[in-house]
């Protein structure tokens, strides 16, 4: 079977370095053919790696989409609100799309583009890669066998890590919430995709609280500058942009997301030019929250909590899972699921079981690899159906769009009410 051919629309962190890695080590079924950034630099430093035609190099996609269908397939990884548009006309070209997630921060626009896809007779797959990692495949075996009885509830943390929060959430692309998506969406809708997954069933209602607390003016050291590099702090703060990103100038995360070619120079002059070099708690356009919880009911009967906090050493998920006969407890950190029986001597052999999954290498353990080889398999036809797709997904975003609805009112948000407001244009 031929390979299939790719264009990749968004050169950055996912689409270069999570998807574009894999693409060259697996050459056999999947290449990118055609590139469209309009960072010069992005886009010359993928085609380079890729080998891709400079005809088929585009800072502009309408260039790209004037040409008609030209490749197998598409990788959508550009910034959330510029999703619609993009898969809208590839979908109508007769794509099959792989879609960064979020799908998109507005929810009308998310059931439009599952009914274009549909209308397109085409795939269209979101990256909700936990469903592709052996971690998660192994707790739904669990969960689907009753190895701790029927569901009664959970408690999903998603722990940001503090680095990864002030890079991406503070000084990044995802740091306003009106420009991008509120984190809610943006971080944590894979997370709500794999609770719906684990529950196996449609979320009925949310209620949502949260705030940004920390990451704010007020919070800032007295005797902080408003750029970092010019900070007598900058050797003690953990947060200093100098320790972060210019301290490590290397081809790896963080620094190869805020700089193509990550050089001692290069890399000051993007600190000095943007919010990668400012203070955390002076960036004047950040409205992300840094802590938010969710309580949700489900039409089985489940009910559950869900935290997504910035404030931890680690950046790691963790899942408390109780049943009628059992519980089980499981973190990514230690790649760790324990299995605990009621009713057992706390000693007894039998009272508790540790799994330890494969390590697989890749990208959100694995589920990256994962995620690419379904989706070769959807646009060759080996598959009919993928594990992410648009359908599975949207579950997933009404929850988000939902608690993010209820943390702005301050009220709990029925899923079927919302639903009815969303298409009637009333959100």
């Amino acid at each position: 079977m031929r390979y299939i051919k790719v264009a990749l629309i968004g050169a950055g962190s996912r689409g270069r370095h999570a998807y574009g890695n894999y693409v060259l080590n697996n050459q056999d079924k999947i290449r990118y053919v055609a590139v469209i950034e309009p960072d010069v630099n992005k886009r010359m430093a993928l085609a380079a790696e890729h080998n891709i035609n400079s005809q088929m190099c585009f800072e502009d996609e309408e260039d790209f989409f004037n040409l008609g269908k030209v490749c197998d397939a598409i990788i959508i990884a550009h910034q959330d609100k510029q999703h619609y548009k993009t898969a809208i006309k590839a979908l109508n070209l007769a794509y099959d799309v792989l879609l960064e997630k979020p799908i998109t921060p507005d929810a009308f626009e998310c059931m439009d583009l599952e009914e274009c896809a549909n209308r397109n007779g085409v795939n269209l797959m979101v990256c909700h890669v936990l469903r592709y990692t052996e971690f998660y495949e192994k707790i739904k075996v669990l969960l689907d066998k009753k190895v701790i009885g029927d569901l009664i509830g959970f408690d999903h943390k998603e722990n940001i890590g503090h680095y990864h929060m002030a890079h991406s959430f503070v000084r990044g692309n995802w740091r306003n919430s009106n420009e991008t998506s509120p984190i809610i969406l943006a971080k944590t809708c894979h997370d709500m995709d794999i609770i719906t997954w684990l529950v196996n069933d449609e979320c009925t209602a949310v209620y949502s609280s949260g705030n940004l607390d920390y990451f704010k003016k007020e919070n800032a050291p007295k005797e902080s500058a408003m750029k970092c590099l010019e900070c007598n702090l900058n050797e003690e703060c953990i947060f200093s942009a100098k320790r972060v990103y210019l301290d490590k100038c290397r081809n790896a995360w963080p620094v190869n997301t805020i700089c193509a070619n990550p050089t001692y120079e290069n890399v000051k002059e993007v600190l000095d030019k943007t919010n990668y070099g400012t203070c955390v708690w002076k960036i004047e356009d950040n409205d992300v929250c840094d802590n938010q919880v969710a309580v949700m009911e489900f039409k089985n009967g489940v009910r559950g909590t869900f935290t997504v906090t910035a404030f931890t050493h680690n950046q790691f998920r963790e899942t408390m899972l109780f049943g009628t006969t059992g519980s089980i407890y499981a973190n990514t950190r230690d790649n760790e699921i324990i299995i605990r029986q009621h009713g057992m001597d706390e000693g007894a052999e039998s009272c508790i079981t540790v799994i330890k999954p494969k390590a697989i290498v890749g990208g959100h353990g694995g589920g990256d690899v994962g995620l690419m080889e379904d989706f070769i398999n959807v646009v060759n036809g080996s598959v009919k159906e993928p594990r992410t797709s648009v359908k599975q997904s949207i579950q997933s975003h009404l929850m988000s769009y939902a608690c993010e609805k209820s943390r702005l009112e301050k009220r709990r948000v029925e899923i079927e009410t919302f639903k009815k407001e969303i298409k009637e244009g009333r959100v």
